[in-house]
């Protein structure tokens, strides 16, 4: 008992680890991607066998029907779960989530194959509980061969170490020389757009530090894009991710938690799909 109990609580923990959400800004070109992959491999391999006399298109057109039904019901599936007001999905995204929803559309894909039959198949007796075994099996054997990629290929990019500061000073130029000053990347904790300025908001010990800066955050951002942890959040807002303490909203519009500051930083809807990664990295415990 002991054991099963050690092992239960390593499968929990492992499907309740983090996982890359990709179904966002991605979605078309997978979608794409995935259409692609399954008329070709139905092409060229036939793994199901083909019958003129018991179809009523060619092979091509049979399996042009056959690839572009999974490719839909993947974009309306997860198009509908990107717009769910039910909160953040891509900040809780998980690998059992991940597992399940996949199952969930190879279920939704044999479904549809099922019902698809009647119009690709000659005769009568299409729709019966046989038939529709039939199609969910072949979905999920197929389909098991995409999963275990995407698993794969999220838990590579999931491996990667997190992104940390970087301790060092950055020279910043503003537009007259004795205006130019140096950043402490380590204490930057974010800068909010006041016109042709900036504030500046520096931890220095425990305290939060705010000074007037004269430069554009458009100039001031375009001089730390070497630094991965400095993130515009918002046309104002430029913000430090090491010094993000809770992330609170959902997609709508997601509300950040600084180190020392009683100002939640917004994060617009614009640049979400460059924030995105971050926050499920930063992602916390609510």
């Amino acid at each position: 008992m002991a054991q099963l109990a050690k092992n239960y609580n390593k499968l929990t923990v492992i499907f309740s680890s983090n996982f890359p959400y990709r179904y966002h800004k991605n979605l078309a070109k997978l979608v794409v991607l995935q259409f692609l992959l399954v008329f070709l491999f139905l092409y060229l391999f036939r793994p199901f066998g083909y019958d003129p006399d018991k179809h009523y298109f060619n092979y091509a057109i049979t399996c042009l029907f056959q690839a572009c039904s999974p490719a839909l019901i993947v974009y309306c599936y997860f198009l509908i779960l990107n717009r769910s007001n039910k909160g953040a999905v891509a900040l809780r995204w998980t690998l059992g989530l991940q597992l399940l929803h996949l199952i969930l559309v190879l279920f939704l894909i044999g479904l549809a194959s099922f019902f698809l039959r009647t119009l690709i198949y000659k005769g009568t007796n299409h729709l019966s509980w046989s038939n529709l075994g039939t199609e969910l099996k072949n979905v999920y054997l197929a389909g098991s061969l995409f999963v275990v990629y995407l698993l794969a290929f999220g838990n590579k990019n999931t491996s990667k170490p997190p992104i940390t500061a970087n301790p060092c000073s950055i020279p910043i130029k503003t537009e007259t020389k004795k205006d130019d000053f140096t950043l402490h990347s380590e204490h930057f904790v974010y800068a909010k757009s006041e016109g042709n300025y900036i504030d500046l908001y520096t931890k220095d010990q425990d305290l939060l530090k705010k000074d007037l800066k004269r430069i554009s955050l458009k100039n001031l951002n375009a001089q730390l894009k070497q630094n991965p942890q400095f993130v515009r959040c918002h046309r104002a807002y430029l913000v430090n991710t090491n010094h993000i303490v809770k992330i609170t909203g959902n997609a709508q519009g997601y509300l950040l938690s600084v180190n020392g500051a009683a100002e939640k930083i917004p994060v617009s809807r614009t640049y979400l799909p460059v924030f995105e990664p971050l926050l499920i990295n930063l992602k916390k415990d609510q």
